[in-house]
């Protein structure tokens, strides 16, 4: 038994180390993105002085002038690519409920006029994994 727990903490560490791992390199990325080529200190972006739309057209103008090329789906990054992107599991969950498919409402035992909805952070998180990651559900 002792093996065992040994072997599977073993591979649970060195998955969370992978993750770890990626996690700083991609942090690292944007760092670089942010500061070398769109010129935002981490300063300014804490301390909330940025909004995204700024950052989209400093990266627009990156892009027109063929400095640093950004492309998502093959598409050319702009405003409206952006602002669809951040709603995307707004748009989803919206879409998925009003098309019946997800229902989180619950009988109220007390009243059988209303509903009350139950949507817990672990359904959020299973939901948002499904939106975010469909390839790796096959």
């Amino acid at each position: 038994m002792m093996i065992a727990y040994i072997l599977l903490f073993s591979a649970y560490a060195i998955f969370s180390l992978q993750a770890f791992i990626r996690s700083v390199r991609k942090a690292i990325e944007a760092k670089y993105i942010f500061e070398e080529k769109l010129g935002i200190s981490t300063r300014k972006l804490q301390g909330g002085a940025v909004e995204w739309h700024e950052v989209v057209e400093s990266l627009s103008k990156l892009q027109s002038n063929g400095e640093y090329r950004i492309s998502v789906s093959g598409e050319s990054i702009d405003p409206l690519l952006v602002a669809q992107r951040i709603m995307r599991r707004e748009n989803f969950m919206i879409s998925l409920i009003n098309v019946g498919l997800l229902d989180f409402s619950l009988p109220d035992p007390f009243c059988w006029i209303t509903k009350r909805s139950f949507y817990s952070k672990t359904l959020e998180v299973r939901i948002n994994f499904v939106i975010h990651h469909p390839h790796r559900l096959q």
